[in-house]
């Protein structure tokens, strides 16, 4: 069988490239057909039907860009598609029926893990009620889900991923796209990854052995060139602190064994596993860049996005990771459906306390599935529909704030070039460059990118402050537009200026990182990304975090066409990668589907 697999790729999108890899292994042709920046639909589209497949996959994860998936599927169709069309990921999954009752263009949804419902699909289109984890309709109306498939306990077994013929580079420097587990076992009320994996029947987490990881990074490092290495995991860490740092240990060695020099690696953490051993471990690894689950540091904040955290955690974990060099970050979700101003309040003091940590302040998102609907769906107070929850605050006040915080910090926060971002990539640059080439990054070097930093967070908590002092009054719409109108005016200048000095930054650091920290120790190494590009990946990783998604599609716009379209320097094309099965002959789909 022929499969096409639709999604978004920044990075490496792992998710589809094990899905390529399982139906490869499998027996059957595969391509990925990738989103990157700065293309139109259409030659995807062309490219994509001209190819013929039998089974086009989309990968529906995220909320925000559902609606631009099921346009694709309509078009499809209307262009002539005869295949069956599928989709899978958290929003399809956890919207199955819905989603199916809506969109005519497509025939099934798949829950759970991609690889095994893939394969399954491929081998039993003419029978569908035989693939697990699938949901279609019934010739008489209605809809049926069978259930799930039992989970595959060793993640071992799957083939690796497929990885590009070319991978991003951070200052020349290739970047891998890693998982060493899958799951989280947090309960975040928000958060859609527990309901996901609960409604599919899979464990909260699951590991692959630290050798495996090992091996995995091992080869990418001797064979492909590979120094950095981005772990997806949705906590690199483990609940019990004996038990990481057994695996980061383990880790460590096999790295050795396997003689792999210098590295970097970032991860993500939840506060309340950070403390000085760990931290000591992580160094020892080559960590160099901790995206740090904070999402508040109010005590009501904590509470109703169920972290099971302390606002004490989250300072020392910050402290701890900030004495010992880290590059580190955080989402803020300072606006949730019951804020009050004081946690608004306590939240921004917490901003300001952490001048040169760059941070990005967003509303946490409601995600169907979540504990965060359904609470929001019993008191009445959902508002939308699946395709994009809304809430309005159960404080009048705090909803005022976001009334004007939304259009002034839209800018900054969730463009490419806004300074909030902007922010997290000067600072990650900066680390990458301490981290392999330590000599060239001075102090008067660290004092510019620290100053950036402070300057673009002084200005958010002025902003933030005086957003505030304005909700505390009973203003009209028109009074409201007006001090926007006043905020924006004066942020917009600040923020050019502030673009002008991030930018002159990443130029500099291009600069210091010519020729590699060492050819002996840095094989194929090849320049030639442009500062943007790097830009645009870094900017993928700092937004997703914990928040499921919601400030990386937020970044990258409100429709596929314009997805990428964040700078006119970005190069990049239509991705289509070819893998295939032995020849043999092309089964056609019965007449009657």
């Amino acid at each position: 069988m022929r499969l096409a697999l639709f999604g978004v790729e920044l990075e490496e999108n792992l998710g589809v490239r094990s899905i390529h890899a399982a139906a490869v292994e499998a027996g059957h042709e595969a391509e990925i057909f990738s989103l990157r920046e700065q293309i139109d639909l259409e030659p995807l589209v062309a490219a994509l039907l001209a190819w013929a497949p039998d089974v086009v996959g989309l990968s529906m994860i995220f909320t925000r860009t559902a609606r631009d998936y099921v346009g694709l599927a309509r078009e499809l169709r209307r262009l002539g598609f005869k295949g069956h069309l599928t989709a899978g990921g958290h929003f399809a999954a956890l919207n199955a029926e819905a989603l199916l009752d809506e969109v005519d263009a497509l025939d099934t949804v798949l829950h759970g893990e991609g690889e095994e419902a893939v394969v399954d699909l491929l081998a039993h289109l003419d029978h569908l009620e035989l693939v697990q984890g699938l949901t279609r309709r019934l010739p008489g109306g209605g809809f049926s889900t069978s259930p799930p498939r039992p989970p595959l306990e060793d993640l071992d077994a799957r083939p690796r991923s497929t990885r590009p013929p070319e991978f991003d580079r951070y200052l020349g420097l290739p970047v891998a796209n890693m998982l060493g587990s899958r799951g989280c076992y947090a309960a975040c009320t928000f958060c859609s990854i527990a309901a996901w994996s609960e409604a599919a029947g899979l464990p909260r987490v699951r590991l692959r052995t630290p050798e495996a990881v090992a091996d995995e990074m091992a080869d990418l490092f001797h064979h492909r060139g590979v120094r950095l290495f981005n772990f997806h995991d949705d906590n690199f860490f483990l609940r019990s602190k004996a038990e990481t740092l057994t695996r980061f240990l383990a880790l460590r060695k096999r790295l050795e064994e396997r003689k792999v020099g210098r590295i970097g690696l970032q991860v993500k953490s939840r506060p309340d596993t950070i403390d000085a051993e760990i931290v000591d471990e992580l160094q020892a690894l080559g960590v160099y860049r901790v995206f740090l689950g904070v999402d508040s540091n109010s005590v009501r904040g904590l509470k109703a996005l169920g972290r099971g955290i302390r606002g004490t955690q989250n300072h020392t974990a910050l402290q701890l990771l900030l004495d010992r060099g880290f590059h580190v970050t955080f989402n803020l979700l300072a606006f949730e459906p019951d804020c009050t101003l004081q946690d608004l309040e306590d939240n921004l003091a917490f901003v300001a306390q952490y001048p040169q940590v760059p941070v990005n302040i967003v509303r946490t998102e409601v995600y169907g599935g979540t504990p965060l609907e359904a609470r929001l769906r019993q008191q009445g107070r959902l508002e939308g529909d699946f395709f994009g929850y809304d809430y309005t605050m159960a404080d009048p006040a705090a909803q005022r704030a976001w009334d004007v915080f939304s259009p002034v910090f839209r800018e900054r926060s969730f463009t490419g070039e806004g300074a909030n971002l902007r922010a997290m990539a000067v600072d990650c640059l900066h680390q990458v460059l301490v981290h392999f080439w330590p000599e060239r990054a001075t102090p008067e070097l660290r004092a510019r990118v620290k100053g950036f930093v402070s300057r673009v967070n002084e200005s958010n908590v002025e902003l933030w402050r005086r957003v505030l002092d304005f909700a505390k009054t009973e203003s009209t719409g028109e009074a409201r537009a007006a001090f926007v109108a006043e905020l924006q005016q004066e942020r917009e200048p600040l923020d050019a200026r502030l673009l002008e000095n991030a930018n002159a930054l990443l130029a500099h650091f291009a600069e210091l990182s010519e020729g590699g920290p060492g050819e002996a120790a840095t094989p194929g190494l090849q320049r030639g990304r442009t500062v943007s590009r790097t830009v645009v990946v870094l900017l993928s990783v700092a937004v997703v975090g914990c928040l499921g998604g919601t400030a990386l599609v937020t970044l990258f716009g409100d429709n596929i066409k314009a997805l990428f379209g964040m700078s006119t320097e970005l190069a990049g094309d239509t991705a289509v990668e070819r893998r295939k099965a032995p020849e043999r002959p092309k089964k056609k789909l019965t007449d009657g589907y």
